[in-house]
């Protein structure tokens, strides 16, 4: 058990998930953003219960690793909806206060339309 909690942990570190090749660009522009300091799973993980937490990176680490050994990824990687909900709702909970003061926002603020490539900049941007 203490070795499965152990790797659950060490999965969470950036370099475990940017050690795939498919993820070598968004790690790239991971490392350039003012956002460096947080973990992939900061933003990538549902901040709800640890069960919740537990199934959810399984299930998406199995299917990363199936498409990374089979090398199926597309060259532009294109985030699900419920990735988007995800980092959304963890945008809104690490940004909260900040977008509390801003009186445009009518409703749940869309944070991905405006800054969705604060941390993960277009290829172009990062090659450029």
């Amino acid at each position: 058990m203490a070795l499965l909690i152990e790797g659950y942990h060490a999965s969470a570190d950036a370099t475990a998930c940017i050690a795939c090749h498919s993820m070598n660009q968004v790690g790239a522009s991971w490392q350039m953003s003012n956002h460096k300091q947080f973990a992939c799973t900061e933003c990538h993980m549902p901040a709800s219960g640890a069960l919740t937490r537990v199934f959810y990176k399984t299930r998406a680490g199995l299917h990363d690793l199936w498409h990374e050994s089979i090398r199926d990824y597309p060259a532009s990687l294109v985030t699900s909806s419920t990735a988007k909900r995800i980092a959304q709702g963890n945008c809104i909970r690490c940004h909260r206060s900040t977008i509390e003061r801003v009186a445009a926002f009518s409703g749940e603020p869309q944070c991905m339309r405006c800054h969705r490539q604060i941390v993960h900049k277009a290829k172009r941007m990062i090659e450029g």
